[in-house]
């Protein structure tokens, strides 16, 4: 057998919200490859005749004796080979190559390091909240995701220890020349709620329909900036299952 890890969840923001999800990292039985997922299975996808659940997956190299830690063989430049679940979680019937994904140990150290960040954001997230702007105006998505521009408002707790913005499920259509920026002038605002957050990763901000920890989301940006209203770049999903400018 294999070893395998399970996520360990950090501290909430002080009960003001935050994502949990069971995670664990394990090596497939049906199909040789690592897998990151919401439970342990073989490492096949349901379209595949597998039990389903991954999030992410990394073949094994061929004809190749790997270590029992992924680490050692799923880290570095020339390791980058996980191909990653899209909008749809867990569900996905395909995966899709994402170069950003790393895995990486952690020593004693490390892991204290990382303990602290938790600490730190804890204490951190009710100040962040209260000098966050009360609005933000999202603008610029085309076509299908136009639904995302308008404006968003700040909500009163931390998500994820960061602020978040969201624009509620509206009750009637934009009178014709009171629209935001964001949006043409007699067109009807979105029928769903839009969320703007941090991802429970805190390594990129994201733009959804739900809050979350970040998984599910229809644009991104990843950035160290606290603040996401700096003239960022988002990507959105492809049709190929990349995500593009």
């Amino acid at each position: 057998g294999w070893p395998a890890w399970q996520l360990v969840v950090p501290p909430d923001c002080g009960g003001t919200g935050a994502a949990r999800r069971r995670l664990v990292v394990y090596r497939g039985s049906a199909l040789d490859a690592w897998v990151i997922g919401t439970r342990l299975g073989d490492g096949k996808l349901r379209s595949e005749g597998g039990r389903g659940g991954i999030l992410a997956r990394r073949l094994a190299v061929t004809n190749a004796s790997e270590a029992d830690d992924p680490s050692e063989v799923c880290a570095g430049r020339g390791s980058h080979a996980w191909h990653v679940a899209g909008s749809h979680e867990a569900g996905a019937s395909s995966l899709a190559p994402d170069p950003a994904v790393e895995l990486q140990s952690l020593g004693a150290a490390s892991f204290a390091e990382v303990q602290h960040s938790w600490r730190k954001a804890v204490r951190s997230a009710k100040e962040r909240v209260a000098k966050a702007p009360d609005t933000l105006e999202v603008s610029g998505f085309p076509g299908g995701l136009s639904v995302l521009n308008g404006t968003l408002n700040r909500r009163p707790d931390a998500w994820n220890c960061f602020p978040a913005w969201q624009r509620e499920r509206p009750h009637e259509a934009v009178v014709s020349g009171s629209a935001s920026s964001g949006q043409e002038q007699g067109q009807s605002p979105s029928p769903r709620g839009v969320f703007l957050y941090r991802d429970v990763s805190d390594i990129k901000w994201v733009l959804g329909f739900s809050l979350g920890d970040g998984h599910t989301r229809a644009a991104h940006v990843y950035t160290s900036f606290e603040d996401p209203a700096v003239g960022l770049v988002w990507e959105v999903s492809c049709r190929n299952g990349q995500w593009a400018p």
